[in-house]
């Protein structure tokens, strides 16, 4: 019949015989997971949050060994710095430091043996600061701690003299007044407030042998 749908021929008993020998040294395959079965075994979220990491039971902290490093429970003491030495203060007439009372008092009256003497007498006023660095250097570096500084007590009308009112601000600054422990006017015999006894500190780490001055010439009438 033209256009008549065929059907299948049927096996005949000897093919389905061959056909169920060949098959049956045959292993299916294994099907595919689906789609859904995927979406299956994908982890759920629990019902409870986990713990965190950080926080320990006491148990699992013991079961810990892993070395800690120790902190250090005492303060460190703040640093420290060594202070500079303090400037010297400025020294007054009649005022001592580094000298006892009684040595003071035998200066005062004029009882200390004058050791050297500079006059300054017709001197500018720089001349006069720079000789008496120089004198006081070299008087130190021979050993020498008794001196005496004559100015002059000057006129009335100059308010007693200019290189005597200075004097005491000049044994004040550096480097003379490193050099000296104490001053004050000298007694009527020896030029009284026109002169000022002078005592100097002992040299430290050093001779009283006579030694050179850094300024390289001498000012002034000494003795």
């Amino acid at each position: 019949m033209t256009g008549a749908r065929r059907r299948k021929p049927l096996l005949s008993q000897e093919d389905r015989a061959l056909w169920q020998e060949m098959t049956a040294s045959v292993t299916p395959l294994e099907a595919k997971p689906s789609f859904s079965d995927k979406l299956g075994a994908l982890p759920t979220a629990p019902e409870t949050p986990p713990e965190p990491l950080i926080a320990k039971t006491a148990a699992a902290s013991a079961s810990d060994k892993r070395p800690r490093i120790a902190r250090p429970t005492a303060q460190l003491p703040p640093l420290s710095y060594p202070r500079a030495p303090a400037a010297p203060s400025y020294l007054k007439h009649g005022e001592a430091q580094g000298i006892d009372k009684c040595k003071l008092k035998r200066m005062q009256r004029g009882q200390l043996e004058l050791q050297a003497r500079l006059d300054l007498h017709g001197f500018t006023q720089s001349q006069a600061q720079a000789a008496v660095i120089e004198f006081l250097e070299r008087c130190q570096a021979q050993g020498k701690r008794n001196v005496i500084i004559v100015t002059g007590k000057g006129l009335a009308k100059e308010g007693g003299g200019i290189l005597r009112s200075r004097l005491p601000d000049w044994l004040n600054l550096s480097p003379n007044r490193e050099r000296v422990l104490s001053y004050d006017y000298s007694q009527p015999k020896d030029g009284g407030t026109g002169a000022l006894y002078v005592v100097l500190r002992k040299l430290r780490g050093g001779s009283a042998a006579s030694a050179p001055s850094s300024h390289g010439r001498r000012f002034g009438r000494t003795r």
